[in-house]
């Protein structure tokens, strides 16, 4: 694995594994995060769509390397 390679994954890594915690939080909490979604003024129905987009979003970066 090229010096390259290597800083690409030590950057991207923690941050698939963060989307991947905040949808995993999404999934199990969904009452706390919509309320606070409320509280912020979002509308509740932006919550399974942010679900998806954070399970989804790591897949660009794996493909690019």
């Amino acid at each position: 694995m090229t010096k390259t390679k290597l800083l690409y994954w030590a950057a991207t890594l923690p941050l698939c594994l963060l989307y991947l915690a905040a949808a995993v939080f999404y999934l199990t909490h969904r009452a706390a995060v919509e309320e606070g979604f409320r509280a912020f003024g979002y509308p509740a129905y932006l919550v399974p769509l942010l679900t998806v987009a954070k399970i989804a979003a790591p897949v660009p970066a794996e493909e690019a390397a």
